[in-house]
């Protein structure tokens, strides 16, 4: 296990051909084994470029610029000014940034291919897996953009405004989360709206599992589980819960049959899908004589991933501490 400490909060936790990547708000990377500090602006979001592997980050001037492995630095796209929100999709190579009022959707070689003005200023937004639709969530709800035909787009009202958004892999549902806090999801076919609540805190951290059957999310006490079996999806169903210790889960992560949870504390656990049995991988070990303030958390987990094979596990919180975990 390696650990370490930074002056700036974790935005960003990926782990690419096997070597963990983490980003930080002061624009510093851990990559690998190597360190460096190629954003001399900081940064703001990441992605991993889905055709050469590089590291895309969206600085605090609202340039892209792309990092490879050894902090080699080239720009990237050009200047979105006030922008807060980077993605990619794997499959159409494309990335979509969040910037002020607009919505833009780039190539992978920084050319812009769309931009949208959607009803009020962008808080979320989802790719689908195909990379042929695009969710932006904001204070009137979520507007659904077509990406391969280029129909007008679809407008689904929400109160409470949105603030994360995720497509099941199966095409056939899209969650989101609001402030108020909770979940609103729609079956696409015929958008039909359901709500699943219960959550303390905005649960804006998602994870699909189980072939996209199940969706662990963050925003509450414990780590909790929604199936999205059939037609229905969790619509009259209850979630499964996965608890570990007495904090709000701020983040999550999944990898075969391993569960990750992130915690306000700033404590990582990891739970095994069947068993329910967890052990501690990283940040303060739980202390259960502590006081328990479920709103305190200023050290709360802001980034958080797991290898495919359940292997690794990379993690940083909002005061800078940062972890890699190997099995």
């Amino acid at each position: 296990m390696r650990n370490g400490q930074k002056s700036a909060c974790a935005i960003s936790a990926f782990i690419h051909d096997g070597s963990p990547i983490i980003v930080f708000g002061d624009g510093s990377i851990i990559w690998g084994n190597n360190e460096f500090a190629p954003m001399e602006n900081g940064a703001i979001d990441a992605a991993i470029c889905p055709l050469s592997g590089a590291l895309i980050v969206l600085g605090d001037d609202g340039k892209l610029r792309k990092i490879n492995s050894k902090g080699m630095v080239s720009n990237f796209g050009g200047d979105f000014g006030f922008a807060d929100i980077l993605i990619a999709n794997q499959k159409r190579g494309l990335f979509c940034i969040s910037a002020s009022r607009k919505v833009f959707v780039i190539k992978n070689n920084g050319e812009i291919l769309f931009e949208f003005t959607p009803p009020m200023s962008p808080n979320s937004v989802a790719f689908d897996v195909s990379g042929n639709n695009l969710a932006v969530g904001h204070g009137k709800g979520v507007t659904l953009y077509d990406l391969k035909t280029n129909e007008e787009p679809i407008d689904l009202p929400a109160s409470g405004g949105i603030c994360g958004l995720t497509f099941s892999p199966d095409l056939c549902f899209l969650v989101a989360a609001t402030n108020e806090p909770g979940l609103i999801g729609w079956r696409l076919h015929d958008g039909v709206a359901f709500k699943m609540a219960g959550y303390p805190s905005k649960p804006t951290g998602f994870s699909w599992y189980d072939n996209g059957k199940k969706l662990l999310t963050s925003g509450g006490p414990v780590g909790v589980s929604w199936p999205f079996i059939g037609p229905n999806g969790p619509m009259g169903t209850n979630a499964e819960t996965f608890e570990t210790r007495r904090q709000i889960v701020t983040k999550v992560a999944t990898a075969k049959n391993l569960v990750a949870l992130g915690y306000a504390d700033g404590g990582v656990d990891l739970c095994d899908i069947n068993s329910k049995h967890s052990v501690h991988i990283g940040g303060p070990e739980y202390d259960p004589h502590a006081e328990f303030n479920p709103r305190k958390g200023e050290t709360r987990i802001s980034a958080l991933t797991l290898s495919q094979n359940g292997k690794i596990g990379v993690w940083g919180n909002e005061d800078g501490k940062w972890g890699i975990w190997e099995n």
